[in-house]
């Protein structure tokens, strides 16, 4: 067995080995380094833990749950073989058992603050001044810490909050959503538009089609008639901001042929929605905001789609910045995939179930005509849980796709793979399937892609000189592009997004052209320009203008015409042929090409499927061995947080 590397030099030399090796980050062997400098006392083992807290929080966690890790390592890392053997190695060296590690926690020294309780820690703004809490189970960064505090304080407060009193609604409800059938149908919107008309806060979640949107149109409606309001609209990205933009037009269009004019009109005040980095104040280049507790935002009414994509030190900052007389809420579905940055604070707020007392359901009942379900009441229902809704009815999402959809968040492989084998077609709505190992398999779906892309490109070949057939033609080619997309679960590699968009590019670059700025190119934004007007994730496409030149155009909703700036203005943006899943969170597609890799990857997981597969309306083919399918769904992708626990310390498992 090899020395026991108990002292700091060894830790450090061994960091900075699996650094070299690319198993983890230059940040990990920094921080352990700075650690030890400081605190000439410190155990190893502490900087061990503070090294891999940093290398997860990389992969989406927040802290770090030592026994958890401890007892399943390799559960939680992305390595690759030879880093586990020599993680486990290196663990079995130490021949530390629980209690050791435990030991070098309770010493702490001058890098380690401890909070053992649920009382609020009596620290400033900036948080403890350590870069590492521990709070007798978990190991945290200082900042995530503060944050995930911060979130909990914020939402306790924000439930117990009233911030409006309708003494009868059952006849508005009626008006906006028409006569309560004797089915269930309909009766969650109605449930969330009640609920949250009155509460400081309310998270709506909802799989696709199963009409978010269409409720919060209805609830804008109801509240700005009992009193003007100042309403802002938020999502995560560009994309997912037009889209509710444009599900908010179409119920302005319902009430106008409903003859509802004066709901119609109420709707149109609402202005367009924005992305959270521009609603907040992101300043280019640095994590600053502009408003925050000291500089909030003035409205009375904010409402943020595609709550799932939102990280923990974001969602943070959104509370900070909202202030205590607002009403905040929030729309997602908890089964997609969780941020692309740490945290999952919309999986975690739904670990409590969507209950309510019996005091709760009598008032729905006398003053808003809704009477629940039996099986949803519990005399203990915390006010946070009876301040999430779930709408379980789909409206516009059936067919196969609904049905794959469905057996994935179930986790039934044998169903998933029953209905991609079968590359079903029901009623425009189609399923497909393609073993990249076949002998044609890669060729199949290239060419695939290809052709799809290219039925979009033969339209450059005559540009409208007049300036308003020329914006009908951005319009239209904006639109065409936007039907088809190719996703992947890795981001480098032949079967990632580097790979494929390089060797798409190759085929379908113009003649005559030979750098990345060409005709036809899609474009995916990767950092925020509010002076430009685009933000991280905003698609757009490279075409002509009426003079020949070169421009990049961006959609913007219904209302408005397209954006267009210079490539120079976009720096570093990327080709958008494919996408990461991550990446298409708040879009949707006519169709969509999921690639997965044939090799096995831990970010391979139920969530991410399910992501995939509800981005396309029309049709879904999926570029994987069905094999792999049982595997994927056995997966999930929970982050370690102490957010859940902190939020319902009364629900047993959290």
């Amino acid at each position: 067995m090899p020395h026991a590397p108990r002292d700091r030099s060894r830790i450090l030399k061994l960091l900075d080995d699996w650094h070299r090796a690319g198993w983890i980050g230059p940040l990990e062997p920094a921080l352990a380094r700075w650690m030890a400098e400081r605190d000439p006392d410190i155990a190893p083992e502490l900087l061990f833990l503070a090294a891999i807290t940093v290398h997860l929080e990389g992969l989406g966690h927040t802290s770090l749950d030592v026994p958890a890790f401890l007892a399943q390592p390799l559960y939680y890392l992305d390595w690759p073989e030879q880093a586990g053997e020599a993680l486990e190695e290196f663990l079995a060296a130490m021949g530390s058992g629980p209690e050791a590690w435990q030991a070098a926690l309770i010493r702490g020294g001058r890098m380690l603050a401890q909070y053992h309780d649920r009382t609020p820690p009596n620290i400033s703004q900036r948080g403890p001044e350590t870069p590492l809490v521990w709070d007798g189970r978990r190991l945290y960064l200082r900042r995530h810490f503060r944050d995930e505090w911060e979130i909990d304080r914020q939402l306790q407060s924000r439930v117990g909050t009233t911030v409006a009193y309708f003494s009868e609604g059952s006849a508005t409800l009626t008006r906006l959503f028409g006569p309560a059938s004797s089915s269930s149908a309909g009766d969650g919107q109605r449930l969330a538009c009640a609920l949250a008309a009155e509460r400081g806060f309310t998270l709506i979640t909802g799989g696709p089609g199963s009409g978010k949107t269409y409720t919060i149109a209805r609830l804008l409606v109801l509240l700005m008639q009992a009193a003007p309001r100042r309403v802002a609209l938020a999502a995560p990205t560009g994309k997912a901001a037009l889209r509710m933009d444009t599900a908010l037009r179409q119920s302005v269009d319902d009430f106008v042929r409903r003859g509802d004019d004066d709901l119609a009109d109420l709707l149109r005040q609402v202005p367009p929605a924005q992305t959270l980095h521009r609603l907040l104040g992101a300043r280019p280049g640095t994590r600053r905001l502009r408003h925050d507790a000291h500089r909030p935002l003035n409205f009375d009414l904010l409402v943020v789609d595609e709550a799932s994509m939102i990280q923990h030190d974001l969602m943070a900052a959104l509370l900070r910045a909202t202030p205590a007389r607002s009403q905040l809420i929030l729309l997602g579905d908890p089964d997609q995939l969780a941020s692309v940055e740490a945290g999952a604070v919309l999986a975690e707020i739904c670990r409590g179930r969507a209950v309510y007392s019996p005091a709760t359901a009598e008032d729905l009942k006398r003053r808003w005509g809704i009477a629940l379900a039996a099986d949803s009441l519990r005399d203990d229902a915390s006010a946070l849980e009876e301040a999430v809704v779930r709408l379980s009815s789909s409206y516009r999402f059936d067919g196969p796709i609904a049905k794959l959809a469905t057996a994935i968040r179930s986790g039934d492989a044998e169903c998933v793979i029953d209905l991609l084998a079968a590359s079903t077609t029901v009623e425009g709505s189609a399923l497909g399937w393609i073993d990249p190992r076949a002998g044609a398999g890669r060729a199949n779906f290239l060419e695939l892609a290809e052709r799809t892309w290219r039925s979009t490109q033969a339209r450059l070949e005559q540009v409208p000189s007049g300036e308003t057939e020329h914006a009908t033609w951005v319009r239209e080619l904006l639109a065409a592009a936007d039907t088809f997309r190719i996703l992947c679960a890795l981001r480098e590699g032949p079967w990632g997004v580097a790979g494929i968009n390089a060797q798409m590019a190759a085929q379908l670059r113009p003649p005559g052209y030979s750098g990345d700025w060409y005709p036809g190119r899609p474009v995916l934004v990767q950092r925020n320009d509010p002076i430009a007007g685009v933000y991280n994730g905003d698609l757009g496409l490279v075409l002509p203008d009426t003079q020949g030149r070169l421009q990049v155009y961006f959609p913007r909703g219904p209302q408005l015409a397209p954006l267009r700036l210079h490539p120079q203005r976009l720096g570093d943006a990327t080709s958008a042929y494919a996408l990461t899943v991550h990446k298409a969170q708040g879009s949707e597609f006519q169709r969509v090409l999921l690639i997965l890799p044939p090799e096995d990857s831990p970010v391979l997981s139920r969530e991410l499927l399910y992501t995939a597969v509800t981005r396309a309306r029309r049709e879904f083919i999926a570029v994987t061995p069905l094999e792999t399918l049982s595997r994927i769904l056995g997966r999930h992708g929970r982050r370690m947080s102490g957010l859940a626990t902190r939020l319902f310390p009364e629900v047993s498992g959290h």
